[in-house]
């Protein structure tokens, strides 16, 4: 009877180990594949304040482009919001995408309140169907996704990045413009 018991024991073992594995591999294929899709600016479909679809075909693609993930609720995007407002100018050559999943009526509010909504050189766009994430790869927030003139992820940060930072990938000195 023991050597029964032992043996059910041992057999749910290395199936409870051989789950774990499998899942810790399937993590890691499917964490490799979203870093494979991100290092070139991927496609992407999201929308605009107005309603309007946003793909990545609706970039310059001859500028670099920045892309941030926020929620209105969040301080630590609230700050970059706010030097994002005051170093606006700065982003004339740039492709500035602020991305939130949060409902229209809260991203609209966000806008009017850092002054980005009428900004042009700010696309504030929603995610309505949680796509940023898979695409991406990442659901913190504030994160900012920095690519270049020929599309390639040069930097990721994730949590609130200083508009310095931002720059220096970019490769664009950052003026003292602000509003």
């Amino acid at each position: 009877m023991k050597t029964i018991l032992k043996l059910i024991v041992g057999c749910f073992l290395l199936g409870v180990i051989g789950y774990l594995i499998t899942n810790i591999q399937a993590g890691i294929q499917k964490k490799a594949v979203i870093e494979e899709r991100r290092n070139h600016l991927p496609d992407f479909q999201f929308a605009t304040l107005e309603g309007a679809n946003f793909t990545k075909s609706d970039l310059d693609l001859t500028q670099p482009t920045v892309i941030i993930s926020f929620m209105p609720t969040c301080h630590f995007c609230q700050y970059e919001a706010k030097a994002v407002e005051e170093h606006s100018a700065a982003f004339e050559q740039v492709n500035l995408l602020m991305v939130t999943s949060a409902p229209e009526a809260e991203a609209i509010q966000f806008a009017e309140e850092y002054k980005l909504k009428d900004d042009p050189n700010v696309v504030i766009l929603t995610d309505e169907f949680q796509q940023f994430q898979t695409t991406f790869g990442t659901s913190a927030v504030p994160s900012v996704f920095i690519y270049d003139k020929q599309q390639k992820l040069v930097k990721h940060f994730a949590g609130e990045t200083k508009m310095e930072a931002i720059f220096k990938y970019i490769n664009q000195p950052l003026t003292a413009v602000t509003k």
